[in-house]
């Protein structure tokens, strides 16, 4: 392990620290925030929602895990008590850290008097150095569920219980269950297949539903209050990074 204390662990251990039902709820809650139709989220399907998860979590501890490369989940920012987590390869983060250094950290309060280029700029060097994201739910859950969690000492369980469930709300996104993830899976080979062989299609074939309205142009003060939000997002990145490996010596 790179990462220092007793609080670095591969997921399925972290899982196994977490009440299930409450983990279960935390993830239904995902679902609840994340839908635009508050009548999709009626009694009946929150039920079946809390079973299919209670299934998906079982189903997940009883496999067994196998490394694939050298990669950690970070918990990486916070919008309305949420804990987004994301996967970085270890070695990446350490080299990032020798030489990402962040000029000064930001309130919300010093964004919001800068004009939108010295936001632009201010977001632009402070990303510039930032490890690559990569994505976790596309890899075979027994690969998923061998990478390393890290978190710092400090997390209260409440922290560690919704770093999971941000998790496993965005592994459902290919499948609650093995099967679900098998045909999601196929279904994205085919369609890098397609892209390889130029066998595409329009997305109104795909999806005869989908909007191709023009979204309308930001304003200036839209454009200013996402430019505020991504620095945020950057600097507790970078805060979070310096936490969990500032005990170490960067090479």
């Amino acid at each position: 392990m790179y990462v220092n204390g007793d609080y670095s662990m591969i997921l399925q251990q972290a899982l196994q620290q977490v009440d299930t039902q409450e983990l279960v709820q935390a993830v239904c809650e995902y679902h609840r925030a994340a839908d635009t139709s508050a009548a999709d989220y009626d009694e009946a399907r929150c039920s079946a929602l809390v079973k299919t998860y209670s299934g998906f979590i079982q189903a997940l501890l009883g496999l067994s895990p196998r490394r694939n490369g050298d990669y950690v989940l970070l918990p990486t920012g916070r919008a309305t008590n949420t804990i987004i987590a994301e996967l970085y390869r270890n070695d990446e983060v350490r080299t990032a850290l020798s030489n990402w250094h962040l000029e000064k950290i930001y309130t919300r309060g010093d964004l919001s008097a800068f004009p939108l280029s010295q936001l632009q700029t201010v977001y632009q060097r402070g990303k510039a150095r930032q490890p690559v994201v990569y994505g976790y739910t596309v890899m075979p859950w027994p690969e998923v569920l061998a990478v390393d969690v890290a978190w710092p000492e400090d997390f209260s369980p409440a922290d560690r219980l919704q770093f999971l469930a941000s998790i496993l709300y965005e592994m459902s996104f290919f499948g609650v269950t093995m099967e679900e993830h098998r045909k999601s899976m196929d279904d994205l080979e085919t369609a890098a297949e397609e892209a390889r062989t130029g066998q595409t299609h329009p997305i109104e074939e795909l999806d005869p539903d989908f909007d191709l309205t023009p979204s309308p142009a930001k304003t200036d003060d839209e454009k200013r209050a996402e430019l505020i939000e991504n620095i945020i997002t950057v600097q507790h990145t970078y805060q979070m990074f310096r936490r969990i490996y500032g005990n170490e010596v960067i090479l």
